[in-house]
């Protein structure tokens, strides 16, 4: 019997008459199914309802195709950029890059291998300290400053241990030798304005930390949880956002051991554990974490649920001063704010289970959302007033931190408006538009708000750098669709000055994102 077609001799030698006519029907009704995917192609090339596999026509058909379920949450830069709209332009991927530019994370440098570097001036370690809570600490103010300061005076007068507690002195110390002040930017490069021996300790101190990391799993879970959370943060400062992930998920999830009752502990727990040191610690790790994979392009993790911690830190029960006490109320101020975006997500999602085409009653449910977000603005207390912030000429970091954050509050509730604007053209119901015209502004908000720490090297830059490209694709593309009058006035100065800050913290000459920006803005402005 003849091979089927196509098949060598040799591959079918050893087989039955049996199996050989099934190969040659196998074979044949491939050849078939191929012919008349062909045809197919083909017809659908040369159909006028071809284009109705577009996003932006599924609309005009009927209203019901509209599923809001896929429009409700917010996208981070990389769907954005896969609109339909940007044609004919061809958008970057936008990767997420997991480690900086040239470093190997399974290497040993030797000064990790060393511990503590001879070249490291212990004389400078005091000041880490003070820039540490100075500049890092108040944004997450988990630690007892008391008590980190006299565990490196111990350390100075007795040397640097191998324990957990060194770890984690190390790790507070090499966070504040690689920060600065707000508003301390350089204009020549993302690199040259910090003193390259001042990062090289940092770098040397996070390695010793490292080395000393194996003692952690015979610590208490709070040390624990702090250690992972402080390598988190300066893995962020270093541009590692999916490092910074990793740190983060295994503090959240050592924070799982500090809330078991106390009948289920084990001898590692801390009895008694103080309580708003582990709901600090464990609010920390969460938002970290939360806040990462909301923007990080991860199978699997693509979904975190709208749940938070029940809890709510208090006020720890001696403040030394106005400014931890004001490091205090905006740390709470944050924390009620991610409370409430979860509850808004969670409200919108559950609505929209129950009515998934009603546009129109989605845009009533949210004036009920934006009425807490305005009561809970009107409710900071002086220190921290937004409104103070803003009339106030001095840059502060927390106004800073606070204000981008409330931004993300509005996109949440304004975003499918948005997109469905984008996506479908101009909306038939007068406040489902207004809230599409209030979504615009918030991307042109977040811009100004985030202008003043373009420049500025901390752990929320990379979060910075991703949010602001966002809200300049939203301006960009509103510029290209037919509601270009929703633009207020100074939006191509906004982005062309988020251009020039992705510039400059770019690690390439050409970058993809920094030259779409720009043949995009170029486009539009002629």
């Amino acid at each position: 019997m003849p091979s089927p077609a196509g098949e060598p001799t040799s591959a079918t030698a050893g087989f039955d008459p049996a199996s050989l006519a099934i190969l040659a029907k196998l074979e044949e009704l491939q050849s078939e199914v191929g012919s008349l995917s062909s045809r197919l192609q083909e017809q659908g090339s040369h159909s006028p309802l071809a284009a109705q596999d577009s996003p932006h026509t599924r609309l005009t058909q009927a209203s019901s195709v509209l599923h809001l379920d896929h429009h409700l949450q917010r996208g981070n830069i990389s769907q954005v950029l896969a609109w339909d709209i940007w044609q004919p332009h061809e958008p970057p991927q936008c990767l997420v890059a997991t480690e900086e530019q040239g470093a190997d994370p399974t290497s040993i440098s030797s000064r990790q291998a060393e511990g503590l570097g001879q070249d490291l001036d212990l004389s400078l370690f005091t000041g880490y300290l003070n820039a540490f809570f100075c500049n890092v600490h108040p944004l997450n103010p988990v630690l007892d400053e008391h008590q980190i300061r006299a565990q490196l005076t111990s350390s100075l007068l007795n040397g640097i241990g191998w324990d957990a507690g060194s770890c984690l002195l190390l790790l507070v110390l090499a966070n504040g030798a690689c920060s600065s002040e707000f508003g301390e930017v350089s204009m020549a490069g993302a690199t040259s304005g910090r003193d390259e021996h001042q990062w090289a300790n940092a770098q040397g101190l996070f390695d010793a930390a490292e080395k000393r990391k194996n003692t952690l799993w015979r610590s208490d879970y709070l040390t624990q949880a702090r250690c992972h959370f402080y390598s988190g943060i300066f893995m962020m400062v270093s541009m590692r956002p999916f490092d910074a992930w990793r740190h983060f998920l295994q503090g959240l999830a050592t924070c799982q051991r500090l809330i078991v009752p106390a009948h289920h502990r084990g001898p590692r727990d801390p009895v008694p554990v103080d309580k708003q040191a582990k709901e600090s610690i464990y609010w920390s790790c969460w938002k970290s974490e939360r806040e990462l994979r909301f923007e990080l392009d991860m199978p699997n993790f693509s979904s975190a649920g709208y749940d938070h911690p029940i809890m709510f830190p208090a006020l720890p029960p001696q403040v030394i001063d106005q400014e931890q006490l004001r490091a205090w109320y905006f740390y709470l101020a944050e924390i009620s704010l991610w409370r409430s975006e979860m509850t808004a997500r969670d409200t919108l999602s559950e609505f929209v289970k129950q009515q998934p085409s009603a546009l129109e009653a989605l845009a009533d449910r949210i004036v009920d959302l934006q009425t807490s977000l305005a009561s809970w603005q009107a409710s900071l207390p002086d220190a921290i007033n937004l409104n103070a912030g803003i009339q106030n000429s001095t840059v502060d970091v927390l106004h800073f931190v606070l204000q981008g954050r409330l931004t993300y509050n509005y996109e949440v509730l304004t975003w499918p408006f948005l997109e469905t604007l984008l996506l479908f053209g101009a909306h038939r119901n007068a406040r489902a538009s207004e809230l599409a015209s209030r979504g615009v502004r918030v991307h042109y908000d977040r811009l100004s708000i985030n202008r003043p720490g373009f420049y500025y090297r901390h752990h929320g830059t990379w979060l910075m750098q991703r949010s602001s490209t966002r809200s300049a694709c939203i301006l960009l593309a509103v510029a290209r669709s037919n509601s270009s009058d929703l633009l207020p006035p100074g939006w191509q100065a906004l982005v062309s000055d988020t251009i020039a800050m992705l510039e400059y913290w770019s690690k390439t000459p050409e970058d993809e994102t920094v030259v779409f920006l720009k043949s995009v803005l170029f486009e539009v402005m002629q």
